[in-house]
């Protein structure tokens, strides 16, 4: 079971280091990107700043119509609860009703625009590697930082 959530794989000592230098790798790939040196790109280790940054925009989204739906099940009768509409004002209702139509839109968009990078043909060795669990040693050397990914094979 562990191996299903990658708990193996993680090894804190090792990584304490890499977490300190996340800041700094984001601020390098903003400013490569601004600047569109394509060379100054520094490598990721195992993950991206923008595979981070989608991990966690889907996690806030989904997060937020969760809880949004949540509070939503309160103005129904359920065999568990007595419906209560009055649990918030009319002006919060309003607001949880907007948040959880735009966490349904963002989440149906950010769906898509996984789907259609991932089809990308410059990144189908991810999508690869991915679906197989692996990706060859030429790959891990052209894409990835050795020092801030270490394999063990």
């Amino acid at each position: 079971m562990p191996q299903l959530f990658g708990i193996d794989e993680i090894d804190l000592g090792r990584r304490a280091g890499e977490f300190g230098q996340d800041p700094h790798h984001a601020a390098a790939v903003v400013r490569a990107t601004l600047t569109r040196d394509a060379d100054a790109l520094p490598k990721p280790g195992k993950y991206s700043v923008a595979q981070k940054a989608i991990h966690h925009a889907f996690a806030l989204v989904v997060l937020t119509a969760i809880c949004t739906g949540a509070a939503m099940l309160l103005r129904i009768d359920t065999p568990w609860w007595k419906r209560n509409p009055y649990v918030l004002g009319d002006g919060t209702w309003g607001i949880v009703y907007v948040l959880h139509g735009l966490a349904a839109l963002l989440l149906i968009t950010m769906v898509m625009m996984h789907i259609y990078f991932a089809l990308r043909p410059e990144k189908r060795l991810f999508t690869r590697a991915m679906l197989r669990g692996w990706i060859t040693r030429s790959e891990y050397a052209e894409h990835h930082d050795e020092k801030r990914w270490q394999v063990e094979r």
